[in-house]
């Protein structure tokens, strides 16, 4: 077993030390604390030969991989996240969702997303290489950003399997092969579950969530896209409107609101927009309050504009 601790590191050197050490074993990450004078982090590197099985534990941080980041992806194809202390929200290309203790998360090396996690918090990882995933998991998208529910009864049998992996590796043996097997098969079996659980669509409501779509997608600069102007200009009423868009666990006013700031986001890390201030970027997609949109940008990826745009410059 490796162990990586902060303690051990000079201050100055503490955040580019674990920004490092997190990137390289979960692919590109950029992890900025919220308090950078007391940040401290832990790592155990439990086992890493046919797959990775890490345990670490984190101040409040938040945690950005951009689109361009997952470009340099490598390695590891799905990491399966259990927390085990502290909450952590998860910003993602189509929603939002929560992980608490107990539950646990799949990510791809591939898949961009923010995470903020405002306590003190812990997890379990297993990293799982293609040539267990084609053979147990081939459908690798259906679980990507899927939470699931630690209470629910296999979700239960699959925590309980991350666990026994870490015991054996902490106790310097090498964690079955089959374990591991296991886990995808529970993982596989769960999300067949929760799908048929879940109502069909049905095409009619396939369609008008394809014109909202491509309503919103038009008009995104305009400040005076809401909810009730998308309902006149498609003829339906707002109350239809929030029912076709409630099953996505995502309103029209909150899909605006991300889609804005990840292109805007995707313009400071883009060179050719350097020559812009951050208040014309912001109205640019249709903030009206360039304060609004600092703030809601810093909720969002966990830094300023002007620091996001920086540190993407800096790594030109």
């Amino acid at each position: 077993m490796q162990v990586f601790s902060t303690v051990d590191v000079a201050a100055a050197a503490k955040l580019d030390a674990w920004n490092k050490l997190c990137s390289s074993l979960y692919n590109p990450l950029d992890i900025e604390p919220m308090d950078r004078e007391a940040f401290a982090g832990r790592m155990e590197i439990l086992y890493d030969d046919l797959f990775r099985v890490t345990r670490f534990t984190s101040a409040p941080v938040h945690m950005n991989r951009t689109r361009a980041r997952t470009r340099h992806a490598t390695g590891t194809s799905l990491t399966v996240f259990l927390r085990l202390t502290g909450e952590a929200q998860f910003m993602l290309s189509d929603r939002d969702v929560t992980t608490r203790p107990g539950d646990f998360m799949l990510l791809d090396a591939h898949t961009p997303f923010g995470c903020r996690a405002e306590q003190g918090t812990s997890a379990l990882a297993i990293g799982l290489p293609d040539h267990l995933l084609s053979a147990h998991l081939p459908n690798v998208g259906r679980v990507v950003g899927r939470v699931m529910d630690g209470g629910a009864d296999l979700n239960a049998c699959i925590a309980a399997t991350m666990r026994t992996i870490a015991s054996q590796a902490a106790a310097g043996r090498a964690p079955s092969l089959n374990l591991a097997r296991g886990l995808l098969e529970l993982i596989s079996a769960s999300c067949a579950e929760v799908e048929a659980q879940a109502e069909p669509v049905s095409p009619s409501v396939q369609r008008w969530r394809r014109r909202i779509a491509a309503y919103v997608g038009t008009h995104l600069r305009d400040p005076e896209l809401t909810p009730a102007r998308i309902a006149t200009a498609l003829n339906i009423s707002q109350r239809y409107l929030r029912l076709l868009q409630s099953e996505d666990g995502e309103t029209i006013a909150q899909q605006i609101l991300r889609l804005r700031l990840e292109e805007g986001a995707r313009c400071l890390l883009n060179p050719g927009w350097n020559a812009i201030s951050i208040t014309e970027l912001a109205h640019h997609w249709g903030f009206e309050d360039s304060g609004y949109f600092a703030r809601r940008f810093k909720e969002r990826f966990g830094v300023t504009p002007s620091a996001y745009r920086a540190g993407a410059i800096a790594r030109c």
